[in-house]
């Protein structure tokens, strides 16, 4: 069975159109933790498993400080943004592990 032309475009237009709203729904921010900050390069670790650390510029990352967690956005101007919330989060995680651990060993001697 033959189909007409524009019955082909119709079908290539919404080929097209659901595999650009798949990319776009199935892309997360990448974040990274600021490791270290050495003279004028900052390291950054990813907080996904399997990457790699990265080194960037840190006027890139002025605004960041070592444990920040930063997102990576599609500013070419600003490719780096606070992400306030998980850098809370994680500061919080890290105070309720010590306040354990502390605890623990206290509760040992």
């Amino acid at each position: 069975m033959l189909q007409s032309p524009r019955h082909s475009l119709w079908i290539l237009a919404l080929m097209g159109l659901s595999l650009i709203l798949l990319g776009c729904a199935a892309r997360e921010p990448a974040l990274y933790t600021v490791d270290r900050i050495e003279g004028h390069t900052a390291i950054l670790l990813p907080r996904a498993q399997g990457g790699d650390p990265i080194a960037v510029p840190y006027n890139l990352l002025s605004f960041a400080r070592e444990g920040d967690i930063i997102s990576v956005t599609d500013d070419p101007t600003c490719p780096y943004a606070l992400d306030q919330a998980a850098t809370a989060k994680a500061q919080t995680d890290i105070a309720t592990l010590l306040a354990r651990l502390e605890k623990q060993s206290e509760s040992a001697k």
